[in-house]
């Protein structure tokens, strides 16, 4: 078991402190205002997005998810890494691609460095990945989203050992996943869906006041160690107070995959993701009110419960709700930098049909100047 170290104040793991920072503007990324964008999701969420869009149009989506998620790990690589450590990995990759020995040696090298990104990212653990003629084999233990993480996992090697693509085989059983991937030499046709992202000082960001309070000694917020307890032996995180295992990832990986699906099975992807989540948050509200800390109560509607329970999506890195109005019936919100406009209408549309106990329309303006309005109103 790995021992955990971790901060003496407020007990979050170090490997999260050193990585990641929750910013009063609604954002997470790296400390000093580095790196790409990052969200983090319940498992259980995400996988109710990815199932419920598949059950909708009556198609499997899984291998549409690993080919982007190979073409987006290789652009989070070309953002994230050093340009000395990009060329010394391909220079690797080109000097011993003939040497089955040595490619497993470069395997082991590059392993370790991503189940340290898996530890604080809650993936899941990567085991005994090895080249298997031209691909390579390996075991996923406990992964979250396994069309994710088989992505993921090959698109590294991949980037090594220059090979664009590739294709998936892979069974699952009792919480492991043994997968195989052929490497292939012509690009994938859904790689034109991923391009470059911005990084956090790339961004112009609007301001917001996340009423954060942070560890003077390791600079985390008080209220993310409150939130959230990890489980690095796991490579898994989960939520305190209900035990719902969620997971981290760039923004422009949770919006490039929706952006795909679009493209690829029709404009109404948004439309559907609306639905999902609205039908999620109402299912699952009590536990929406217990990670608000609302448990206790009964909510009636006003601008401060929709407050409160906004409070969420800071933490959860997809902006901040800087404007709450209702009007009559209507629900304004105003999110400054928001991390997916469909995503978020179908939280606030999901709420409210909670609270007012009736089904709603819901509508938003495309984030064109950093911010979006969404407006719900009863049928």
């Amino acid at each position: 078991m790995k021992k955990l170290k971790k901060c003496e104040s407020c007990g979050v793991p170090n490997f999260v402190s050193q990585n990641l920072f929750w910013y009063q503007n609604g954002m997470i990324a790296k400390p000093k205002k580095k790196g790409l964008f990052i969200v983090s999701i319940g498992v259980e969420e995400l996988d109710n997005l990815y199932k419920g869009i598949e059950k909708k149009i009556g198609l499997p989506i899984d291998r549409l998810i690993i080919a982007t998620k190979i073409a987006i790990t290789f652009q989070f690589i070309e953002v994230e890494f050093p340009d000395a450590v990009r060329r010394m990995l391909r220079l690797l990759g080109r000097v011993i691609k003939r040497s089955k020995s040595l490619k497993n040696l470069m395997i082991k090298i590059a392993l370790k460095r991503e189940r340290g990104l898996l530890d604080f990212l809650g993936w899941g653990v990567v085991e005994n990945i090895k080249m298997e003629n031209s691909g390579i084999s390996a075991e996923l233990i406990n992964p979250a989203i396994l069309p994710l993480m088989i992505g993921g996992t090959s698109g590294s090697m991949q980037y090594i050992f220059g090979h664009p693509s590739a294709e998936a085989n892979w069974e699952e059983k009792e919480g492991v996943a043994k997968i195989s991937m052929k490497f292939l030499k012509k690009e994938s046709k859904l790689a034109k869906y991923v391009h470059r992202p911005l990084t956090y000082s790339e961004t112009n960001l609007l301001p917001g006041e996340a009423d954060y309070h942070y560890c003077l000694k390791c600079g985390v917020s008080m209220e993310i160690a409150e939130f959230f307890r990890w489980e690095p032996e796991k490579a898994s995180f989960y939520q305190k107070k209900t035990g719902k295992r969620y997971m981290s990832m760039s923004t422009f990986n949770f919006n490039d995959i929706f952006k795909m699906l679009e493209g690829e099975l029709g404009k109404e992807i948004p439309k559907i993701i609306v639905d999902l989540e609205k039908e999620y948050i109402k299912k699952n509200f009590q536990d929406i009110k217990t990670e608000a800390n609302l448990e206790r109560g009964e909510l009636k509607g006003e601008e401060e419960d929709y407050r409160a329970l906004l409070n969420i999506i800071s933490i959860k890195g997809f902006g901040i709700a800087v404007e709450i109005k209702k009007q009559g019936k209507d629900l304004k919100v105003r999110i400054n930098n928001p991390g997916n406009e469909a995503y978020l209408a179908g939280i606030i549309s999901g709420m409210y049909e909670a609270i007012e106990k009736t089904e709603t329309q819901v509508q938003w303006l495309p984030s064109t100047e950093g911010y979006t309005i969404i407006t719900v109103s009863p049928k």
